[in-house]
């Protein structure tokens, strides 16, 4: 059955979901926790995705249990949270594909694990930081559009490196450091 907003969702066992309704999830693991199998995720274009808590992208027990996260042109994911890679026994990778475009909008912070075969793929892609957050050293240093609006206008996001932004970078809300 289509899952609702307090529902936890994996994908796995080699599965490939694409979402074609408007829908939303307490947190979602894309790639397995157990199984042998890798796990992909796309969002359809116009289609948004709200998962209220964590989103996780690559599974652990064995290094081939990736989890990929394809945007559509006009697609959105908005989460509480994003891990990427995964912190576990022999952790996979986790992979992000905006090359079509599509929203990335993050309530808290951006984790990446070092984890061989992780992946970010900016596209012509949108991130929206809606919240206190501390953007990750690795892998995320390169965006096409990048947006601060958070809640408050104290609010603070911070990045530890130096990053590109190829679009445009929009500070609404909060501060940037």
């Amino acid at each position: 059955s289509v899952p609702v907003a307090e529902d936890v969702v994996i994908i796995e066992r080699g599965f490939t979901v694409t979402v074609t309704a408007n829908a939303a999830c307490g947190s979602l693991q894309v790639g397995s926790p157990g199984n042998s199998s890798t796990g992909a995720l796309s969002i359809s274009t116009n289609i948004s995705l709200a998962v209220s808590g964590l989103t996780q992208l690559g599974g652990y027990g064995v290094s081939s249990r990736t989890g990929t996260l394809t945007f559509a042109s006009g697609s959105s994911l908005e989460t509480g949270s994003l891990t990427i890679g995964n912190a576990n026994e022999t952790p996979a990778a986790g992979i992000i594909n905006m090359t079509s475009g599509g929203t990335l909008s993050v309530d808290g912070n951006i984790n990446v694990i070092t984890v061989s075969g992780n992946t970010w793929t900016p596209g012509t892609g949108t991130v929206v930081i809606t919240d206190n957050s501390t953007l990750p050293g690795t892998i995320f240093t390169t965006f096409n559009n990048l947006t601060v609006n958070t809640a408050s206008a104290s609010n603070t996001v911070i990045s530890p490196t130096a990053f590109t932004v190829n679009g445009n970078l929009t500070v609404t809300k909060g501060n940037l450091v």
